[in-house]
């Protein structure tokens, strides 16, 4: 497995907020790693589909992105299926991020960094593929 240099491991995060949707179809954790809230990163790890259901309850995690001086980490390496609705907020997320100098990455597996490469999400984030 490929680790980001400084990346959040098992010894160094802790969770800052964990949010599962009613429909128990999503779950996502936010996780920060570093003590000083200008180092570090921000770690939001999704597991399940995320799909025209879920796209909102993303973009409501990603804001969390916003207003944090953290480097924006987003895990999608459990998520089996990624819809357009989901790529179009992840889009918009790194977009926005990038406009203010921040960087955005999103970790996930091969099936997923396609889907991120087709819609053309992969220009705006930076894609690492574990």
């Amino acid at each position: 497995m490929t680790r980001i240099p400084g990346a959040p491991g098992p010894d160094t995060t802790r969770i800052l907020s964990g949010w599962q949707s009613q429909a128990d179809e999503l779950a996502m954790t936010t996780v920060i790693d570093g003590d000083a809230p200008q180092t570090g990163y921000l770690v939001i790890r999704v597991v399940g589909d995320l799909d025209v259901v879920t796209a909102p309850d993303l973009g409501a995690c990603l804001g969390d992105c916003v207003a944090d001086p953290r480097v924006a980490v987003l895990d999608l390496r459990a998520v089996p299926f990624i819809g357009c609705s989901a790529l179009a907020v992840i889009d918009a997320a790194g977009e926005y991020l990038a406009a203010r100098g921040k960087p955005m990455v999103v970790l996930c597996g091969r099936e997923i960094r396609r889907s991120l490469q087709v819609s053309g999400v992969d220009r705006t984030v930076t894609v690492l593929t574990v």
